[in-house]
């Protein structure tokens, strides 16, 4: 029989809430007490009363029953509150062990550019936009670009992001290949590289900086020239220079808004190995690092 994936979902969260419920609730009561909600509770009464309300929790759960419904069995309107505030954090604790939160976290660490943003000029945050006296102002605006920036005929304005982002990608596509395999657990994930493979950066962030356009071949940026004979190609020249490094992996590039994106996939930062410019340390160790942070796990250390 074919399960699908909601169901499995379902059936996994069930598992989970039955094992974490017991804790929460002892959390909520203990809370109560603590402020005075439950003063009226005899010593003696305390543990039946507790174990009655547990049971009522976890026998609601078999029948997928609200949780606030076993607090009114008791007649205790307070302490049905405590349980629907229980079962809220206990469900969201579940919902947070799923390998398919790992996924979810990755994919919003993606759908924010603003972490990419990176210059290959070290000193670009300094001065002003409208350059000095004597100085070509078309290279003063690509040094103040938050991303470098050329120009390609079908791609429009096209930003380079930082090392991270290919990173980050290879580590979303990792997660999911193994949600596909059917890894449930995030404590069950398993990071998509060797450890033997971590290492330190061959290349200092300045140095990959300063080496980065003629490494790809990453064309000037030029707003004056528009024509698909100046600026026809470009996007597929630094594919190919990147492909001449790393033929198991080059760039990738995104097309949205009538601009791109592009960005160095892992296999080819991995060749390269720099110090990614925001993370100050190799893909490698970023990407477990990164692993480790929307698992939970300690890998590596």
């Amino acid at each position: 029989m074919r399960i699908t994936e909601a169901r499995l979902r379902q059936i996994v969260l069930e598992e989970v809430q039955l094992h974490l419920l017991d804790y929460y609730i002892d959390i909520e009561i203990a809370r109560l007490i603590a402020e005075g909600e439950v003063a009226d509770w005899k010593a003696a009464d305390w543990k039946a009363k507790k174990k009655k309300m547990r049971d009522i929790a976890i026998g609601g759960l078999a029948v997928t029953a609200p949780l606030g419904a076993l607090a009114y069995s008791q007649g205790q309107h307070d302490k049905g509150l405590a349980a629907d505030r229980a079962a809220d954090h206990q469900r969201l604790q579940a919902e947070k062990q799923l390998s398919g939160h790992a996924s979810e976290e990755v994919q919003g660490l993606l759908k924010s550019n603003a972490q990419f943003m990176w210059s290959l000029d070290s000193d670009a945050h300094k001065g002003s936009v409208e350059g000095e006296p004597g100085v070509d102002f078309q290279k003063t605006v690509g040094a103040r670009q938050n991303f470098p920036l050329f120009l390609d005929y079908m791609g429009g304005a096209t930003q380079m992001f930082s090392g991270e982002r290919g990173v980050l990608q290879k580590l979303l596509r990792d997660i999911q290949n193994q949600i596909a395999k059917g890894v449930i657990m995030k404590s069950e994930l398993k990071p998509g590289i060797p450890l033997s493979t971590v290492r330190g950066p061959d290349v200092t962030a300045e140095q990959y900086k300063s080496e980065y356009k003629e490494m790809y071949s990453m064309p000037d940026f030029n707003p004056a020239k528009v024509s698909k004979e100046e600026i026809g190609g470009n996007i597929d020249k630094m594919q190919s220079a990147a492909l001449q490094i790393s033929p198991k992996g080059g760039l990738e590039f995104i097309k949205a808004g009538g601009r791109s994106y592009g960005y160095e996939t892992y296999q080819l930062l991995d060749t390269v190995n720099p110090e990614l410019p925001n993370a100050k340390m190799s893909p490698s160790q970023y990407y477990i690092q990164m692993f480790n942070q929307v698992t939970g796990q300690n890998i590596g250390k």
